[in-house]
C-alpha cells in the first residue's frame, strides 16, 4: 500500500481516522476528521490524507446511514473540497475518485459520478470502497444486476467491512420483501405456476378454489385438535 507521505506520525493518525470512519457512527466519524485533520497538519500535502477526510464527510451527511449525521448542505461540499483538494495533489490517489464520485451522485450528476466510480476502480480495481459506492450507484439507477456483481466484488475484497455487509443484508430484506408480495399474488406463485404448467386443461379457478378448500379443511382439522387438547387438559385439572 502506498503511503503518499513521508511522515511516519501523519500516516499512523490516517489509519487511526480510517478505523473511525469504518465504524459508521456520528462520534467515530467526527473523531476520525479530528484524526484526518491533525495528519494534514503535519504533512500538508498528504493527499490520502485529504482522501479519508474528504470521505469522512460524505458518510457523515447520510442520515439513513448515521444518526446525527451532518445535513447534506453542510457536509457535501466539505467533502468535495477535501477531495479536489487531494487530486491537486496527487491525482493518482483512487480513493478519492471513489469519494468524488459518490458526492457528483448525491449531486445528481450521473455522467460525472459514473466516470468517476470507473476511474476510481480502474487505478485500484482492490478498493473495497470504491466497488461499494459503485454498487449503491447502480442500484439506485435500478441496474440491479450490476449492483449485485459490485457488492460481491466488495465484499471478496473485506469481507469484515461493516458497510459492504450491511448493503449485503439490506439487499437480502429487500429480496425476502419482494418475495413476500410476490405469493399473495396467485399468477406470481412458482408453485401455482408448476401446477398450471402440469394440468394445462384446469382453469385458474379451479386451482384457486382447490387450494382454498384444502386451507379450509387443513384449519378445520387444526382447531378441532386444539379443542381437543384444550379438553384434555380440562380433564386433567379437574382429576387433580
Amino acid at each position: 500500500m502506498k503511503r503518499y507521505t513521508d511522515n511516519t506520525e501523519a500516516y499512523q493518525l490516517y489509519l487511526k481516522g480510517r478505523f473511525f470512519v469504518n465504524r459508521r457512527t456520528s462520534e467515530s466519524l467526527r473523531k476520525a476528521i479530528e484524526y484526518f485533520n491533525q495528519a494534514i497538519s503535519l504533512d500538508s500535502n498528504y493527499a490520502l490524507g485529504y482522501a479519508g477526510l474528504a470521505d469522512a464527510y460524505l458518510v457523515l451527511a447520510v442520515p439513513d446511514a448515521v444518526t446525527e449525521a451532518l445535513s447534506p448542505q453542510d457536509a457535501l461540499p466539505k467533502a468535495r473540497a477535501a477531495a479536489e483538494k487531494a487530486l491537486l495533489i496527487d491525482n493518482s490517489v483512487a480513493e478519492v475518485y471513489a469519494t468524488l464520485a459518490h458526492v457528483k451522485w448525491k449531486e445528481r450528476d450521473w455522467a460525472g459520478a459514473k466516470s468517476d466510480y470507473e476511474r476510481s476502480i480502474k487505478l485500484n480495481p482492490k478498493n473495497p470502497i470504491a466497488h461499494f459506492y459503485y454498487a449503491v450507484y447502480l442500484a439506485g439507477l435500478g441496474r440491479r444486476d450490476e449492483a449485485v456483481r459490485e457488492i460481491r466484488r466488495a465484499q471478496e475484497l473485506d469481507p469484515l467491512s461493516l458497510p459492504v455487509n450491511a448493503r449485503k443484508q439490506a439487499r437480502k430484506r429487500w429480496k425476502w420483501t419482494q418475495h413476500s408480495r410476490s405469493r399473495t399474488k396467485d399468477s406470481d406463485c412458482p408453485t401455482f405456476r408448476r401446477r398450471c404448467t402440469a394440468k394445462p386443461s384446469m382453469s385458474f379457478s379451479r386451482l384457486r378454489t382447490t387450494r382454498t378448500a384444502r386451507r379450509s379443511r387443513s384449519c378445520r382439522l387444526d382447531m378441532l385438535m386444539r379443542c381437543r387438547e384444550t379438553k384434555l387438559r380440562r380433564k386433567k385439572c379437574w382429576a387433580s
